[in-house]
């Protein structure tokens, strides 16, 4: 019988050419995306969808390990995950990466999942997507599989509203009456300047009872700061700021909030 060859790295994190073709899986490529997302089924979660942008960041890093015969998830002078994955387009707020080496896609397959850290990236939750690269070298196929939790990128304009309306929901399930809300020139050129001061912010509100800064990739999703200033009963407004930070030397991407309540406190 002849021999077989596994190995295996994993690595999960906390910019590969923007302009490049980007594809589908290949027919390997698309074989090992349906066995992951078998997985996923099995274990009751959520299947994820292939994302070109992280395909493309997979299949450089990939040509790398084949070309070297070494695996690893970076070499030197080569970017990092975060960056490799930002470079080729791709907008996320967590990122992590598989890569093996083996004769067939069963046999990678095989592997990573009884290997306890690339297991728990395949069936991790928190990720709604996945971009996968295999080539072909000699007698073994060199694998990578970035996997995401990809933003998907709306206008501050639709951010605003769906803050809006989440405002609008949690009011109503406690009873509680409209509030007047508008958007502000100030507040999104302060949401605009990343982690603003909020010391320095509330200093140029003084007549706000509450200022609310925070950053979102779901504003469905309020954070506890900002369900307790929209449930005063006495508020009568809130001014409200939206911006997007696109990570500008990474794919790492979130929303600035910045909301000021007027009205007085309950």
């Amino acid at each position: 019988m002849p021999s077989r060859s596994f190995s295996l790295s994993a690595v999960v994190l906390g910019l590969v050419c923007a302009a490049c073709a980007l594809s589908g899986p290949s027919s390997r490529e698309q074989k090992l995306f349906d066995l992951v997302n078998k997985e996923r089924e099995k274990a009751g979660l959520q299947k994820l969808v292939w994302d070109p942008q992280l395909g493309e960041a997979a299949r450089v890093h990939t040509q790398l390990m084949a070309g070297k015969e070494e695996l690893s998830h970076q070499f030197s002078k080569e970017p990092t995950l975060e960056r490799r994955a930002g470079s080729a387009g791709a907008k996320f707020d967590a990122v992590a990466e598989n890569v093996a080496t083996a004769p067939s896609v069963q046999d990678v397959h095989r592997a990573l999942m009884e290997s306890e850290h690339h297991r728990d990236n395949i069936l991790d939750p928190n990720y709604n997507a996945v971009g996968m690269s295999i080539v072909e070298e000699g007698k073994q196929l060199w694998v990578t599989q970035d996997f995401a939790r990809v933003i998907t990128v709306r206008s501050d304009a639709q951010i605003g509203d769906e803050v809006v309306a989440a405002v609008g929901r949690l009011r109503q399930s406690h009873g509680l009456g409209h509030v007047e809300i508008r958007q502000d020139a100030r507040l999104k050129r302060q949401a605009c300047a990343q982690d603003p001061d909020a010391g320095k912010v509330k200093n140029d509100y003084t007549s706000a009872s509450e200022l609310v800064i925070f950053t979102t990739t779901d504003p469905r999703k309020l954070p506890d700061t900002m369900k307790s200033a929209a449930l005063s009963k006495t508020v009568r407004r809130m001014d409200m700021g939206v911006c997007f930070e696109g990570g500008a030397t990474s794919g790492f991407s979130k929303y600035w909030v910045v909301a000021a309540f007027y009205g007085g406190a309950n």
